[in-house]
């Protein structure tokens, strides 16, 4: 397709569109200069971009590279032209290189697999000296190795060879330059700010704690922007998720080559001999990977998330699977012939299993943690369960012990095994500094805001909140309704 790339003009930015995957990819400012040694073309990514190496025939995460960093296409495909570096061949030729369709060689650019299943171009580039922005994530000893980015559609404005998952060829408009300004993007931003604050708590659905004292009505206060913007969240993780379990027989019969019926049984099997509830794991399945069998994630400490249950591979009891061992589980067929598969990470009954094993063992970390069973409801116990499968126990206990010291210094009568009130204490990172220290005693670490939201977002979707149940519908009671209209 790409043998011949002379130009990134009209049709050749038609044709990558409609070649290249649809991957999310970063937009490249190609900046013209010269390099102190060598002749290495500089690179500076205007957004952040996931940087790979190739392992097992697919491109596997090893850092992130944080807006601002500089990277550098390689010399061997910088063209000289009178004696100078011509940008516009570069351009061409390190595109050339890569396109060709398989990889020319064992560490050659060109097409390959990522997180599993999809598929994208890969391009060779090196990482500047010195040039990593603050926040970027490599591995030093990796430096060496032949590293990649992903190129979703491509398209050359100017000096400058965009990436974007949305490419226009033709010029930007000034209206169009208008709305990408600073200050629009910061009014639309206040406008959706306002809106979240005004609209699930506007309705009262952003917390109804046991107490009402003035002590919780301060600290509700305090934390009602994050409070909306977890009901902001909440809407979304529940239109993609509610739409994922619509298509999910045709995702899990495409990826891993079975009817999900079949292994919903199988699900519910297992789950009754573990003790734990089948449709908690059937919506963990449905919120981690959609239902496809194969789901590969690189998070950003470098590890691998894989499967139906998203179970990260440092953790399991398994070893993740080969390309070749995929293959032998894909050419089954049945759910039923699982355990004569392959005893490897992506084997869906093998993940059902690290899955029911890592669950129950959160359940019990947070009961070891102080968590009375016999003074909370059941499914509050399992909502900490599934907030520690997504973002770690600590956190849970921590909220934990936050609100009994809220309680020492208000007097208050909160009640951490109530799930209404225990939610209130995931937002201590909302609270500036000092007001923290005033309502929760000195802290002792905390996640960051956006996870401190998604975390709750992921929980309560998953388990649901009686508080919105009824017009937001949790996975579980979601899959609960499956069961029953198909008996």
């Amino acid at each position: 397709m790409m043998e011949r790339f002379s130009t990134l003009n009209r049709k050749t930015a038609k044709l990558l569109r409609q070649s290249l995957s649809r991957f999310l990819a970063a937009i490249l400012a190609v900046q013209i200069g010269f390099v102190p040694a060598g002749m290495a073309l500089k690179v500076q990514i205007d957004q952040d971009i996931k940087l790979r190496i190739k392992q097992d025939g697919q491109q596997e995460r090893v850092g992130l590279l944080k807006r601002g960093t500089i990277i550098e296409i390689p010399d061997e495909y910088v063209v000289m032209k009178n004696g100078k570096k011509n940008l516009e061949l570069t351009l061409n030729n390190w595109l050339r290189q890569a396109g060709h369709k398989p990889p020319q060689t064992e560490n050659g650019p060109g097409l390959f697999k990522f997180d599993g299943e999809k598929q994208d171009y890969f391009f060779p580039v090196t990482i500047a000296e010195d040039g990593l922005a603050p926040g970027s994530t490599f591995p030093k000893e990796l430096k060496s190795a032949p590293l990649y980015i992903a190129l979703g559609h491509i398209v050359r404005r100017g000096n400058a060879l965009v990436l974007t998952e949305d490419a226009r060829v033709e010029p930007v408009t000034p209206r169009q330059r208008q709305e990408q300004s600073p200050e629009a993007v910061a009014q639309r931003e206040r406008q959706r700010q306002e809106m979240e604050a005004t609209s699930p708590c506007a309705q009262g659905l952003c917390s109804r704690p046991s107490d009402t004292s003035d002590g919780v009505k301060n600290l509700i206060r305090a934390i009602s922007p994050a409070l909306a913007a977890s009901e902001s969240r909440r809407d979304q993780v529940f239109k993609r998720t509610s739409t994922d379990l619509e298509r999910i027989d045709r995702n899990f019969r495409q990826s891993c080559g079975f009817p999900i019926s079949e292994f919903t049984q199988l699900v519910r099997k297992r789950a009754e001999q573990a003790g734990v509830p089948s449709d908690i794991l059937l919506s963990l399945m449905t919120q981690e990977s959609s239902g496809r069998c194969y789901v590969l994630n690189s998070e950003a400490d470098n590890t691998q998330s894989v499967g139906l249950f998203q179970i990260k591979s440092t953790n399991a009891s398994y070893p993740r699977c080969t390309s070749q061992q995929k293959e032998v589980l894909k050419s089954l067929g049945s759910a039923n012939r699982l355990a004569t598969g392959p005893r490897c990470l992506e084997n869906p009954l093998l993940n059902l299993e690290e899955a029911i094993r890592v669950l129950k063992d959160k359940r019990a970390s947070v009961v070891r943690g102080g968590f009375d069973p016999n003074k909370m409801q059941d499914r509050d116990l399992w909502r900490l369960a599934v907030s520690s499968y997504n973002g770690g126990q600590k956190w849970v206990l921590e909220a934990r012990d936050d609100l009994l010291k809220f309680n020492r210094i208000h007097g208050t009568k909160l009640d951490p095994h109530n799930w209404e009130d225990l939610r209130l204490f995931y937002f201590r990172s909302w609270l500036d500094p000092k007001r923290r220290q005033a309502m929760v005693g000195k802290p002792n670490g905390g996640r960051s805001q956006a996870n401190s939201v998604a975390n709750l977002s992921y929980t309560e979707n998953v388990v649901g909140r009686e508080l919105t149940e009824a017009h937001r519908p949790s996975l579980a009671s979601m899959w609960i309704a499956r069961a029953e209209k198909q008996q």
